[in-house]
């Protein structure tokens, strides 16, 4: 709370209040009057609107993230019960080729044998913030985040706004993904590189069949090439499923993007199931418009023969003016404060997750979507049962592959 003398207000005879008390430099909380204006000794400084308080600021506490400081703000019981939730997305990883590998090489059928070439597995930087999908209960998601209802103080909000009205507060939360090469200024320590784990044979873990080491796992980029030396039989059937041309291409059809069962097929091909996580952030906001200074009407220059005005903004006049010519007092201009909704928002703040019995500040997230493109087809193919792996089938050279010349027409005739 701030009090002026000398301060001008309409409700009092002479004009003025002698003792003018704000909250949070906008709202009128006491005030009486005074009767002999020659009293006033020194002239205050007009109420400071920018102030960027929030009437309420959220903080920990048992069961959740709550927001304190709001019962009892401007005289007001809260009495309001808004909130916002926002959930971690899962990370996209493509897969290349696919949407299988063959062993000891990463050539996508019905392409050439190439020994050696290794498939690629890459993390996506897409989604890096929460999505409006998973927004509740508003948008609009991603950098700008989640939000709660709005609420007004008092409600219902009057239609003459009064100084410090507040309208439109909203709890905003999002999730950020945190990597350790994109510093950011609320993050709250450092985060583990990304990690892959292969899910490899254990037989063949550090051996070398003269394409180099075979790691389990690997880690610090988001981009990695691997190569399996062995099948994936035996592992879980959730691996996408390649159908030859004549199986899933109408018979005018040369090319079609029916090779990869989409939402209505089935992923049930064995397949390795290769983990990755990817470390979120979680993050805190508030926004509101409060009905606050926005302008100053200066009106015009006048002689005021008492002198210099005190406990008002006033500002002096040039000498050359009309209004001072033959003044032998003060003159200037008195101010006249305008009102308008003025919004005010001060960014994003971190949540430290350790208050919350988390052994880091950020969250783990292992969810990812298997995603790939193929030769044949210009868009992307999404796993439509998104899980914790990522699903990669590898398939022996010898149950698949054909001679090339079965697939160009080439070969002799006889051919077996």
């Amino acid at each position: 709370m701030v009090c002026y003398t000398c301060f001008p207000w309409p409700y009092c005879p002479s004009g003025y209040a002698d003792r003018f008390c704000v909250v949070n430099a906008t709202w009128v909380s006491t005030w009486s009057c005074m009767g002999n204006t020659a009293a006033c000794e020194a002239t205050p400084p007009p109420p400071d609107n920018q102030d960027d308080t929030p009437p309420c600021t959220p903080s920990g506490g048992n069961g959740g993230f709550n927001l304190d400081h709001c019962d009892g703000y401007q005289g007001w019981n809260w009495g309001y019960n808004i909130s916002v939730s926002a959930r971690v997305p899962p990370h996209i990883v493509q897969v290349d080729p696919f949407p299988r590998w063959l062993v000891a090489m990463g050539a996508p059928l019905p392409q050439p044998f190439q020994s050696g070439q290794p498939g690629r597995l890459t993390l996506q930087d897409y989604p890096a913030f929460t999505p409006p999908g998973l927004c509740a209960p508003n948008g609009p998601g991603f950098s700008n985040g989640c939000w709660s209802d709005a609420v007004n103080l008092p409600d219902p909000l009057r239609q003459d706004p009064q100084p410090g009205d507040i309208k439109d507060f909203k709890i905003g939360l999002r999730w950020r993904r945190v990597r350790n090469d994109l510093p950011n200024p609320n993050d709250l320590g450092p985060v583990p590189p990304v990690c892959w784990d292969f899910d490899e044979r254990e037989w063949n873990i550090g051996q070398n069949y003269g394409y180099g080491r075979i790691p389990a796992m690997e880690c610090g980029s988001t981009s990695v090439t691997h190569i399996y030396e062995t099948s994936s039989w035996g592992k879980p059937h959730n691996g996408p499923r390649f159908l030859l041309p004549e199986d899933a291409c109408k018979p005018w059809e040369e090319h079609c993007c029916e090779q990869v069962p989409g939402e209505d097929g089935q992923w049930d091909m064995p397949a390795y199931q290769v983990k990755v996580y990817t470390t979120w952030a979680a993050e805190w906001a508030v926004q509101w418009d409060a009905w606050e200074v926005v302008d100053m009407d200066w009106g015009d220059c006048f002689c005021r023969a008492e002198g210099e005005p005190l406990g008002v903004p006033h500002q002096s006049c040039s000498a050359t003016a009309p209004a001072c010519s033959g003044c032998s007092g003060w003159c200037g201009k008195v101010g006249e404060p305008e009102y308008g909704w003025v919004h005010h928002f001060d960014g994003w703040h971190p949540i430290d997750l350790r208050n919350y019995d988390s052994p880091t500040w950020y969250y783990t997230s292992w969810a990812v979507i298997t995603t790939g493109r193929g030769n044949w087809c210009a868009f992307e193919y999404a796993d439509p049962n998104p899980g914790d792996t990522v699903r990669v089938p590898v398939i022996e050279v010898q149950s698949v592959l054909r001679d090339p010349c079965v697939l160009d027409n080439s070969c002799p005739p006889g051919y077996p």
